[in-house]
């Protein structure tokens, strides 16, 4: 395909050319960025679609019969339904359990809020230099300012692999081949749970 790119071509509009591999290079980053959020929102409308539906191929009433992708479609293509409004159902969902680790939830719920954060102030900001230095120039509860640096890409990396990891570990154990232990997800760990190994695990003996 060939799209409108922030990263085409070499030249920047009021950018030097000294500046403009620089100035490219954090817009690609931008980027991978936001494509790294919609990876994430995925990722937990996978851990909601089985949550929410679990195994059944649909919903029946008399004759008529929903099938479950379309379920799944209708809930979570719907553009009133949110990232935001995923990571509310998933965590209420979560806390609900009187055996999981309040701790490791509020941590899941910390990262997809950072995700949600800086996928929209990446999306929505503008890149710029100031002096030699580049800033995300974004609004959020006002008008705010981040200096790119490769410390703050490694905070953000953290922020999306961490809810991105949890999110398919909670797959696993919705799905099964996870127990909660293995996941640190329970608060204690009971004798009688056993680990599972996922189905490719006695493949590679």
């Amino acid at each position: 395909m060939n799209l409108p790119s922030l990263v085409h071509g070499t030249a920047v509009p009021g950018v030097v050319p000294a500046c403009a591999e620089e100035l490219l290079r954090h817009r690609q980053n931008a980027g991978e960025i936001v494509v790294a959020g919609v990876a994430v929102e995925h990722a937990l409308s996978e851990v909601l679609g089985n949550l929410l539906f679990g195994s059944v191929q649909g919903w029946h009433c008399g004759k008529l019969h929903i099938s479950k992708p379309y379920l799944e479609a209708l809930f979570f293509e719907n553009k009133s339904v949110t990232l935001d409004s995923k990571r509310h159902l998933l965590i209420s969902a979560l806390e609900s359990s009187e055996r999981l680790e309040p701790q490791k939830i509020k941590e899941l719920d910390r990262n997809i809020r950072k995700v949600m954060d800086w996928r929209n102030a990446f999306a929505h900001g503008r890149i710029r230099f100031k002096g030699e230095k580049v800033y995300l120039a974004y609004f959020k509860n006002g008008l705010k300012q981040e200096e790119l640096t490769d410390d703050f890409y490694t905070k953000i990396e953290s922020y999306f692999w961490g809810a991105y990891n949890e999110a398919f570990n909670l797959l696993g154990i919705v799905l099964g081949w996870l127990e909660p232990v293995r996941a640190g997800f329970w608060k204690t760990t009971p004798a009688e749970i056993l680990i599972k190994k996922r189905p490719d695990d006695d493949k590679s003996d």
